[in-house]
């Protein structure tokens, strides 16, 4: 399945590792958590950028030289046991936003979900695996739910446990990119209704509560900050209560002052407090590391 719900026995203090692996272009990222009551635990911060394309469009293209990064990732973090998040970003995936009924089940919606994939795909039945994500939740009993229907490859999905099992470590949640980092940034920032507006090097999207995740065509490597905040602009219409930006692009600062001016809503680079997270040995991650960490907080819900 897409979304692998597989729990694991934990020790009573529940202080087993989760393991969040980014999988860039060109770079691979790891975070390691824990988590102590409410608050979670930093133990582990890794980066390894590559001089080729290892991922194009979610498809991992060397998975011997990806697991060898891994490897030596988890070795210089001193972890050689945990539970591993991983995701695929809506790229990778041919996704489609679709209403269903509220009184329906978990499997009767899976059900739709799969009949809509035979519906856009009745040649390639058997190479793609459905599965949905709620977009947002019904407001009052009785009314109909949102999702993101998902219809990932089977081969991303092979790929990907290959990697945990090469790491001798337990495949957990291979969630979607985007919803996982949404779901993070808004509860280290306790702001349940935030936009996350998220620019890497390589791909920028915007995430609004309730709707759906908007991908920019722009590059970081090739296009002006104008072209962006030009296409973004009718997307923030209602501006949101407040807007986090990530990702590992350099201009995030300048774009969130922009952003913030001519909104006139609260604008900020998305960072972790101290009640939130403890890095008391790491210091604050810089937001390149947002992803991973969202993934390994993914995989200790």
């Amino acid at each position: 399945m897409f979304h692998f719900l597989t729990r694991f026995p934990l020790s009573p203090a529940s202080f087993r590792p989760r393991l969040g692996l980014d999988v860039g272009p060109r770079h691979l990222r790891l975070a390691i958590l824990r988590r102590r009551r409410s608050q979670l635990q930093l133990y582990g911060l890794a980066e390894h950028r590559f001089g080729q394309v290892i991922c194009r469009h979610g498809r991992i293209t060397d998975l011997d030289l990806l697991c060898n990064a891994a490897r030596a990732m988890l070795t210089q973090c001193r972890f050689s046991d945990g539970v591993l998040g991983m995701a695929l970003g809506l790229h990778a995936a041919a996704a489609v936003p679709l209403t269903l009924p509220a009184a329906a089940s978990d499997l009767q919606r899976l059900a739709q979900v799969q009949a809509e994939m035979a519906l856009r795909h009745p040649q390639s039945p058997d190479e793609l695996v459905a599965h949905y994500c709620p977009l947002d939740e019904a407001m009052t009993a009785g009314e109909d739910v949102r999702v993101i229907a998902l219809f990932a490859s089977m081969v991303d999905i092979e790929d990907r446990c290959a990697l945990a099992s090469s790491l001798q470590l337990r495949p957990g949640v291979i969630a979607l990119r985007e919803t996982r980092i949404a779901t993070f940034l808004r509860q280290a920032h306790q702001a349940p209704r935030a936009g996350i507006l998220h620019v890497d090097l390589d791909e920028a999207w915007l995430d609004l509560p309730g709707r759906w995740v908007h991908h920019f065509e722009w590059s970081a490597q090739n296009d002006r900050p104008a072209t962006l905040l030009h296409a973004l602009a009718p997307l923030l219409q209602p501006p949101p209560e407040l807007l986090l930006l990530s990702g590992d692009a350099p201009m995030l600062a300048t774009l969130a002052q922009v952003i913030g001016k001519y909104s006139d809503r609260p604008t900020q680079i998305a960072t972790l407090s101290p009640r939130f997270c403890d890095m008391r040995h790491h210091g604050d991650p810089t937001p390149a590391f947002h992803a991973a960490l969202a993934l390994a907080a993914g995989a200790l819900a």
